[in-house]
This record gives structure tokens, C-alpha cells and sequence, in this order.
């Protein structure tokens, strides 16, 4: 019995010991929060500062997908349509494939290739074009696309050499000399180089007339903007997969996406994402810990607020809900895909997670099998740190092995 004993205290202080020296092994020059539990067991392994807030950054796309996955059908509603003689009438539901370079044609687009003339109307859009708490000044890159009822092309501009994707833009370039393509802040009026030597996206100003000029321009015929209300004898027209979407916002954290799927969330009939946040909170996050603040889709706020203890209660939600397969598939995965392919490598992958990073932040949250083939559940979240963002996610990674 004294032995029994014995092995238990002597292991408790390996145990003990153990965890003081990861607990040292944290920034410190960071405010960091970090809470791992075993996935089936909801055993809590380490917790440090786990209820208290942090910016997620892109970490808020793992509320988006589950948003999506638990709000929206298996396939996405493109549009909504009905026609009256010659006219087709067309509203958004906010759906951002449409034309969109990086994914399959969408098959709703064959409705309106075989319109005679076209009416459109976003009167179903109750939404500013950037969420709460962007940054203004970054209107100019690739990942602050602004939000709509019927995004076109994915909202950006895409340069390659001279070419540009759509056409319909070129009509407002100025040649200058410089080496990128700037748009005008409050125009579509771009300034760019003779030729770009790489590929750029420049997000384009949205509006109801822009949307009007691309359907012209794309389907060579009469479109026309009139603010009708949504007939009540419409149809849906469907378009791509859901899975697919979620898998293209998850992996290379693509946050017009992610705006979009939450705007979708909320419903067709009023298009608002505050609206949209309201519904799964009511619906969805009862039980969740709280404090939590949620304010967009893409995490590109910096008024997000979340705790480890939040993520990882969402990520247990998820573990508990979808098949294991599927849901790893939408994550990053370590060493193959996403925003971790040059992390976490080994023969056979171990880590499927969701980074997020802006200045000052990088977090980490998402699923680890260790080499006992257990299944861990973990956020790790770093804020308010002057180093580098690519110095603290090595130093997380480096952290996260030692659990393995």
C-alpha cells in the first residue's frame, strides 16, 4: 500500500513539475491564454488564463464555419429569381462564388446566361460594406474584399502581367510609375505599373450600380436596377456545395468568404450580419462560456473578443457533432494544407487547426493527436506582443510538440 502511494505522490510531482515547465516555456513578452483538454474524456490537461479575452483574429472562422455548417443547406443558395415575361428578376442571398476565379462554375449562373433582360434588386441588404471595427486603411489589400448582397468575381481585382480579372476594370486604369496596383479610396480608378511581374488582388468599391455594369459586361445583355421587393412566387437557385466553400474560407483563411457565409447564416430575407450573429447566438451558443464579444465573420476586427475556454468549447461542439474525417478536412492541416503546410510536418499528420494573426496577435486553435493516438483539443492565444508574428507562431508550434 505504501508503495502504491508512493508511485501516485511521485507521479503527481512528475505531473506537477511537468506543467510548471511548460507554463515557463510561454511568451513572455506576450499576454497569453492557453487551455488543452483530451477530445473524448473532456479532460483539462493545461489551462492558463483560460477565461480571459483575447483578440482571435482568424480564429473567429472556426465560429463562421460552424455558423455555416449548422445554419445553411448542404448546397448554397445562389440567388433568388422569379420571372415575369421577358424579365428575369434576380436578388442576392449573398452567396460569394458567383464568377469567383478559385472555385467550379456555379451551376445557378446558367439561369441568368439564358435570360432575356435582367431586373435586379438588393433591397433584402441591410449591411455596410465593411464590418464593425475594420480598419479603413486597408481598403487597398486582398483580404478586406468588401461585403454585399451579390458578389461578383469575389469583389477584387485580380492583375496578372496586363491582364485583368474582370475587364470591365481596365477601362479605369491609370499607368504610373510604380511597382503595385493602388486603387483610388473611394473609386474604382486604379494606378498601376506598365505590367505587373506577380499576381495581385485588389478589392474593387462595391455598389448596386457596379453589381449592374459586371452582369452587363459579363452577359451581354440589359440588366437594370429597380428596388423591388422579393415576389413571393421567387425561386431559389442553387448553387455550390457548402463543404467546398467552407474548406476554401477555412484552409487558406479567406475572409470574403467568411463574411459572406456568415452574412448567409441569417437568412435571404434581411441580409445583415449583425443580424446573422444574433440568430446563432440564440440558437447555437447558449451554453457557450462566457465573456465573449462577436462582431464580424472573418476576425479582421479587432472588437472580437474570445477566451480559450470559448474555442475550445466550440471545437468539443464540433468533435461531438461531425464525423472526425470530415471535420479535420476543413481545418489546416500540419505539413500538407492550409495556413500550417510548413508546420507541424511528420509522415503522417497530426495537427488540423485554424491559426489567426494580425500585428501584435497570432492564435492557434483546433485538434492534436498525440502519439498515443488521443485526440487533444487546444487553443493557444497570443496577444499584445512586439516580435514578430512569425517568431510566436514557431514558438507555438514548438510549444504544442511538447505534448505529443
Amino acid at each position: 500500500m505504501k508503495k502504491i502511494l508512493l508511485f501516485f505522490v511521485l507521479g503527481l510531482l512528475f505531473t506537477a513539475c511537468k506543467i510548471q515547465k511548460l507554463e515557463k516555456s510561454l511568451p513572455k513578452h506576450a499576454f497569453a491564454g492557453v487551455l488543452i483538454k483530451e477530445g473524448n474524456s473532456g479532460k483539462v490537461l493545461f489551462a492558463k488564463n483560460a477565461h480571459k479575452p483575447f483578440v482571435p483574429a482568424s480564429n473567429t472562422k472556426i465560429l463562421s464555419m460552424y455558423a455555416a455548417l449548422e445554419m445553411l443547406p448542404d448546397t448554397l443558395p445562389a440567388f433568388r429569381y422569379w420571372i415575369k415575361g421577358d424579365t428575369t428578376f434576380l436578388m442576392g442571398t449573398g452567396d460569394p462564388t458567383l464568377l469567383h476565379p478559385d472555385f467550379p462554375k456555379n451551376p445557378a449562373w446558367e439561369i441568368l446566361e439564358q435570360a432575356k433582360v435582367i431586373v435586379y434588386s438588393d433591397k433584402n441588404l441591410h449591411q455596410e460594406r465593411y464590418g464593425v471595427g475594420w480598419s479603413w486603411d486597408d481598403y487597398n489589400d486582398y483580404y478586406q474584399a468588401e461585403i454585399n448582397a451579390l458578389p461578383l468575381y469575389g469583389n477584387v481585382v485580380r492583375v496578372t502581367g496586363e491582364d485583368w480579372l474582370p475587364s470591365y476594370f481596365k477601362g479605369g486604369v491609370i499607368k504610373a510609375e510604380r511597382s503595385n496596383v493602388k486603387r483610388a479610396e473611394h473609386e474604382n480608378v486604379f494606378y498601376a505599373p506598365q505590367v505587373l511581374n506577380r499576381t495581385q488582388e485588389v478589392p474593387f468599391r462595391t455598389s448596386s450600380n457596379l453589381v449592374v455594369e459586371l452582369l452587363k459586361d459579363t452577359l451581354k445583355r440589359e440588366v437594370i436596377y429597380r428596388r423591388v421587393d422579393l415576389d413571393p412566387n421567387y425561386k431559389t437557385a442553387w448553387g455550390l456545395p457548402k463543404d467546398t466553400v467552407i474548406r476554401r474560407m477555412m484552409q487558406p483563411s479567406d475572409n470574403h468568404l467568411a463574411e459572406q457565409l456568415l452574412l448567409m447564416a441569417g437568412g435571404a430575407d434581411t441580409l445583415s450580419s449583425s443580424k446573422s450573429i444574433e440568430k446563432v447566438k440564440a440558437k447555437l451558443l447558449g451554453e457557450f462560456p462566457k465573456p465573449y464579444v462577436w462582431k464580424d465573420g472573418s476576425g479582421l476586427s479587432r472588437y472580437n473578443l474570445f477566451t480559450p475556454a470559448f474555442m475550445v468549447h466550440l471545437l468539443e461542439e464540433m468533435y461531438k457533432k461531425y464525423p472526425t474525417d470530415l471535420l479535420f478536412s476543413y481545418m489546416s492541416v500540419g505539413g500538407k494544407a492550409g495556413t500550417l503546410r510548413n508546420k507541424y510536418k511528420g509522415e503522417v499528420p497530426y495537427v488540423f487547426a485554424k491559426t489567426g494573426s494580425m500585428s501584435g496577435v497570432y492564435n492557434e486553435s483546433g485538434y492534436f493527436i498525440n502519439r498515443k493516438g488521443k485526440v487533444l483539443v487546444y487553443s493557444v492565444l497570443k496577444n499584445n506582443f512586439t516580435e514578430s508574428v512569425s517568431e510566436n507562431g514557431a514558438a507555438t508550434m514548438e510549444w504544442i510538440n511538447r505534448w505529443r
